[in-house]
């Protein structure tokens, strides 16, 4: 096989990876809306492990790239947004934690098309801790976690804008 071939072919299998978390997206909200919280946690959870995992493969096997990586975002954020269309329907959140979500990935599409992309110190941790947010949120379906998270969610989001803020003053000053 030609070298430039090979060098194609190996950055196939994470985004492979990657592209299985997009498909999970709507299965996970079929599952969850129209059958059992169990089988669309078990989704949730094989897509959180595509996440980690293609990242991995990518590094394994010398195949990151910028593409790579926005890609994984972009999905990140389909099967966020997914999720929590999912349980807007069913009245779990309501309409407003859209911003925050929207905001960080706003963000983070701004950040990465400068010439020299913005270090976000917390945001870079944001997919993460609404990852983390829907697990929990799917394990202990009450109201009263609901609330506690929805305000997590909002301190985190507000410290990590402070933060990206703090870290451009920093930038320009220099």
């Amino acid at each position: 096989m030609p070298l430039g071939k090979q060098i194609k072919a190996k950055y196939i299998i994470p985004t492979f990876v990657t592209l299985l978390r997009l498909i999970a997206a709507p299965i996970f909200y079929y599952e969850f809306l129209n059958n059992s919280c169990v089988i669309a946690f078990s989704i949730f959870i094989f897509a959180a492990l595509t996440d980690i995992a293609d990242g991995k493969i990518a590094r394994s096997l010398n195949a990151t790239s910028t593409f790579g990586a926005f890609l994984d975002v972009i999905i990140d954020f389909v099967l966020i947004i997914t999720v929590f269309l999912a349980f807007f329907k069913q009245k779990w959140y309501c309409i407003f934690v859209f911003m925050p979500i929207s905001i960080s990935f706003i963000n983070f599409i701004i950040g990465s098309r400068l010439r020299k992309p913005i270090y976000d110190p917390l945001g870079k941790y944001m997919g993460a801790f609404v990852m983390i947010i829907i697990g929990i949120t799917l394990l202990f379906p009450y109201v009263i976690v609901r609330k506690i998270l929805i305000y997590l969610l909002a301190i985190f989001f507000v410290v990590n804008i402070f933060s990206r803020t703090m870290y451009l003053k920093k930038i320009n000053s220099e």
